[in-house]
C-alpha cells in the first residue's frame, strides 16, 4: 500500500470529508480526528489509512470548499 504525505489544511479537509461522506463509524473516527491533538491525530491516520484513500485529495469526495 502507498504512503501519502498529507499537510495540515489536507488532512483537517481529509477529516471533514469523512464526517460528511463516511458511514456511521468513519464519521466518528472523523470526528475524533478533529478534534485530536497531533500525535493523536497521526495514529487516526496510521490506524485507518482508508481515510486518505476514500476520502482524501485523491477522492472524488473531496473539496477543500467545506
Amino acid at each position: 500500500m502507498m504512503t501519502t504525505t498529507l499537510n495540515k489544511i489536507q488532512e483537517h479537509h481529509t477529516l471533514l470529508t469523512a464526517r460528511r461522506f463516511g458511514g456511521t463509524f468513519i464519521s466518528t473516527i472523523a470526528q475524533a480526528g478533529i478534534f485530536a491533538d497531533p500525535e493523536n491525530r497521526k495514529r487516526v491516520f496510521a490506524a485507518f489509512p482508508e481515510l486518505v484513500y476514500q476520502y482524501g485529495p485523491s477522492s472524488h469526495f473531496y473539496s477543500e470548499d467545506q
